[in-house]
């Protein structure tokens, strides 16, 4: 998040200065990725984006665009991700009352529920999109480019300040906050590599120039209005008129106030206990010492680096002479030259982990939720896009099978590290309704790590063609499990590969989540034994979330439960229009290929919430994955290959991880949607099946022509999509692993014989 208001006052006040791209020849250029990302993404651009969920339809376009200008440039790009959140970033996100992205999408909901036709963008204005769910599909495709990247630490415009400072890179593309680094003196702040081929810079020294601020007061504006690690923007003005609201201020009024001689520091003084005093302070310190990957792999604090190249300066004489010999300087000066670190550093940004753990987030291996829940002591879950906690979404995030997960997961990451962590007190916590709190026990005996440590995979088990994740789902069998954990050999087991790696990682996981027995000997649960037909399909991931969905609810789930809320209300029920509501919202899940664009404005609540439920589930089978991957690795003794790895093996690694993907947008339910709500229309107004059916293609293919692939040809894929995905539930249905299984039957029945017919008529000439 740049500087709040800042941006168009630096227009205002011609403090940018313009230059053609030509000059970036043959460099290297470091990449702010959420800057750069919230000008690819705008507001105006991707207007349904919160709408929609999943990865933006044009992002990978855009990204190719400006990577072939920068090729023929012969610019080098680095792209550097945010990593975790530091104290005050992640206090921002604990906050009973809604925020303000919340109130927003709830209010545009609201909006279009009354009007269907209201056309309003979900992105709040000057508000950046949350970039996190994107990451992982972004380092897919930087690693199958060649395209260097690295997830800093904690903020990446302070990485890239430094890899600056040290040469690593030869100019930075970057936010406002980058005016806040003292080491760093001009960045590229627009980048236009298209249209006008120039970007536009920002020097400090002219900066604060235009704005006859010194370094310290254009600090303390950026601190008080709210910045990237200071989120919050302090109100330190009272009401100007009693009993109503301080007014917020911007960067126009604080500094108009500092330059008719206002002191920030002296008025939040004279506050009464708000706290703001106290986030200023912490903000200010943020920049001054907030961390990031040094070249030697360390993470330490900037500013450790600025007093090494001050020191540096400085041994050049005033007179001009040769620097003075290394005998020369007495260790008591050096000594001065050291930053003086705070002892509380931690209060402001966060607790240290081990280099080892910042080293693998680096590349891309790494579960954010739980590292920041063991820094900052909860695990936080607030609204999902569509803005609502119905009371599914409520029961699934507070669900104990998922508690006792986190607790597992947890266990096994603590296990690893500090004794501290493994007995720090930890929490789920919930911003639906005001804040509800939920204690996790990652304290167990004997350890996860211990009791599922035993299972290994190895390549010559994992038979079959597919993904890692499809060959070890087809191959699950009792068999399977006992070479698993065959040790009479005499000798412990090692993973040699890392299609090994990731396939015990997986089998690990799987046991965690109750596919496999908890402990040795090892077996298939019930449901495990579903999976073997789960991985047959190329669209596995989704079919083990289905699954996985009727797993957590088994013993309440019922049909209304998928069929309600939805948009055919104007339809009356019966058997098909139910079965038409389940196939579009489970087939949202799987993506519409070669999907170039989004422009109509037809969207679904409904079908939105059903993708944030599978959201979380999809997330905790990430993290399920990721944590047994970075078990053993940082264990130490099982992954042969781990001090083998170059940086683009490790990046291919992280790439390979299943889960990790966020869930696709929901186009494809919203197309099935669209065409059900035709056909049964015109098939209740007693025109034929046929007749019925070449409407509904019709006005479907007209309706969505802009999305840049044929829609009924993607309706055709969704439908045989969910025929695999009736397969699985009818399996399940018949050795009732669900309470309801009799009434879910004929449900299933119905839409499978609804499939059929569709797949029929659009089949034939």
């Amino acid at each position: 998040m740049p500087i709040k208001t800042l941006e168009s006052y630096l227009f205002d006040n011609y403090a940018l200065t313009s230059y053609q791209v030509e000059i970036l020849r043959y460099s290297k250029l470091g990449i702010d990725v959420d800057h750069y990302l919230s000008r690819l993404i705008s507001g105006k651009r991707e207007t349904a984006l919160e709408g929609l969920g999943g990865f933006p339809v044009t992002l990978i376009q855009l990204i190719e665009q400006d990577l072939n200008a920068l090729k023929e440039l012969e610019v080098t790009p680095i792209f550097v991700f945010s990593g975790l959140e530091t104290t005050l970033q992640y206090q921002a996100l604990q906050n009973p009352d809604m925020l303000p992205n919340e109130r927003y999408h709830r209010r545009v909901w609201d909006r279009i529920a009354k009007d269907p036709q209201h056309q309003e963008s979900f992105r709040e204005p000057n508000s950046p999109a949350n970039l996190r769910p994107l990451m992982h599909q972004l380092f897919q495709y930087f690693t199958e480019n060649d395209i260097e990247f690295l997830i800093a630490p904690y903020s990446s415009w302070m990485q890239l300040a430094y890899m600056r400072s040290q040469d690593v890179i030869d100019a930075v593309f970057g936010p406002t906050d980058l005016l806040l680094v003292e080491t760093l003196e001009n960045f590229i702040f627009n980048l236009d590599l298209q249209s006008n081929k120039e970007f536009k810079a920002l020097d400090r020294s002219h900066v604060f120039g235009r704005l006859s601020l010194t370094e310290k007061q254009f600090r303390d504006i950026a601190v008080t209005v709210g910045f990237d690690l200071q989120p919050e923007t302090l109100t330190i003005f009272p009401p100007q008129i009693p009993g109503s609201l301080a007014p917020v201020p911007n960067f126009r009024s604080l500094h108009e106030y500092i330059t008719n001689g206002g002191s920030i520091y002296n008025t939040l003084l004279s506050l009464p206990q708000s706290g703001f005093l106290e986030k200023f302070q912490k903000g200010c310190a943020s920049v001054e010492y907030a961390p990031v990957m040094k070249t030697s792999g360390a993470v330490e604090p900037f500013a450790e680096e600025k007093v090494s190249t001050e020191a540096a300066d400085s041994e050049e004489k005033p007179n001009g002479h040769a620097k003075k010999e290394s005998s020369e300087i007495s260790p008591k000066s050096v000594s001065r030259l050291r930053p003086n670190i705070p002892n509380d550093l931690h209060e402001f940004v966060g607790q240290r982990l081990a280099d080892e753990i910042y080293f693998y987030q680096s590349v891309g291996i790494t579960s954010f939720s739980l590292y920041e829940a063991i820094i900052y002591g909860s695990i936080i879950e607030r609204l999902p896009l569509d803005g609502v906690a119905t009371p599914t979404y409520t029961k699934l995030v507070t669900d104990r099978q998922r508690i006792e997960l986190k607790n597992q997961s947890l266990n096994l990451i603590t296990g690893m590290m500090n004794r501290y962590y493994q007995v720090k007190k930890l929490k789920l916590s919930t911003y639906f309704q005001g804040e509800k709190s939920y204690d996790l026990i990652h304290r167990i005996q004997p350890p996860v790590f211990v009791k599922i440590g035993s299972l290994f995979v190895q390549d010559a088990s994992l038979a079959g063609q597919g993904s890692v994740l499809q060959r070890l789902f087809t191959n699950l069998s009792a068999d399977f499990l006992l070479k698993a954990t065959d040790t009479s050999k005499g000798k412990q087991q090692h993973i040699t590969s890392d299609s090994e790696l990731v396939a015990s990682s997986l089998l690990r996981a799987l046991s965690l989540q109750g596919f496999v027995s908890p402990s040795a000997p090892f077996k298939l649960t019930p449901w495990g034994e579903l999976l073997p037909k789960v991985g047959a399909s190329k669209f596995a991931e989704q079919l083990f979330l289905i699954v996985s969905y009727f797993k957590t609810f088994q013993q309440t789930i019922q049909p209304s439960d998928l069929i309600l809320p939805n948009e055919l209300g104007q339809i009356p029920d019966s058997p098909t229009k139910n079965a038409a509501i389940i196939i579009s919202k489970l087939c949202s899940l799987i993506p519409v290929t070669d999907l170039r664009s989004y422009n109509t404005r037809h969207l679904s609540r409904s079908i939105l919430q059903t993708r944030s439920l599978f959201d979380i589930i999809n997330n905790d089978a990430s993290e399920a994955v990721n944590v047994n991957v970075l078990s053993i690795l940082i264990s130490n003794v099982d992954d042969t290959r781990k001090f083998e790895r170059t940086n683009s093996e490790w990046r291919k690694l992280a790439a390979s991880l299943p889960f990790s993907n966020s869930i696709p947008n929901v186009i494809m339910g919203l197309m099935l949607q669209f065409f059900f709500s035709t056909y049964l229309r015109n098939r209740d107004a007693e025109i034929t099946p046929t007749s019925a059916i070449s409407k509904a293609k019709n006005l479907l293919n007209d309706t969505f022509r802009s999305i840049g692939t044929d829609p009924a040809s993607s309706i055709v894929s969704g439908l045989t999509f969910f025929k695999e995905v009736l397969i699985v539930l009818n399996d399940m249905a018949g050795k009732k692993l669900i309470a309801k299984a009799s009434e879910f039957l004929p449900v299933f029945e119905e839409a499978e014989n609804l499939c059929n017919e569709i797949l029929d008529m659009l089949s034939s000439p």
